[in-house]
């Protein structure tokens, strides 16, 4: 199962209520970094239609809610700040709301439908 590849691969902890924490990069007003319209902000909870998201995992940079491990921050993607992203935000998951974890990377990367900032 591609969601515990995505938590093996990449060490993330595992919340008391079963969901768990990844990373997620956003511009200096906690809007994403692709279109600048979705609100990020501490607190919030960021969510789409789960159709509006990429379920093909052999496409590797597609449409949906991203997050990643804390790793990947730094590796191709990750020169951080790529596309105007300013901070790395703590996001938690619920393990339903995975849609794809892409196959590049190690699995370090995924899509959702939601996450809770």
């Amino acid at each position: 199962m591609k969601r515990m590849a995505f938590l093996e691969a990449c060490n993330l902890p595992i919340t008391d209520d079963g969901h768990f924490l990844a990373y997620k990069m956003v511009r200096h007003d906690y809007r994403d970094i692709y279109t600048g319209k979705m609100d990020n902000s501490v607190g919030r909870i960021v969510e789409v239609a789960r159709n509006m998201v990429d379920g093909d995992s052999n496409r590797t940079c597609s449409y949906g809610l991203h997050c990643c491990s804390k790793e990947y921050l730094f590796s191709g993607y990750g020169s951080w700040n790529q596309g105007g992203a300013d901070r790395i935000l703590i996001v938690k998951i619920n393990p339903r709301a995975v849609v794809a974890v892409p196959s590049d990377y190690n699995n370090s990367k995924m899509r959702v439908c939601r996450y809770d900032v």
